[in-house]
């Protein structure tokens, strides 16, 4: 289940990395 979920979640994980880089440069 892990590596299921791991696979789908590998997208949308990079699509928050990027919006949480992008709110961490606007709060500074």
């Amino acid at each position: 289940l892990r590596l299921e979920s791991q696979q789908p979640s590998r997208r949308e994980k990079r699509a928050l990395d990027a919006a949480y880089c992008f709110r961490n440069v606007q709060v500074y």
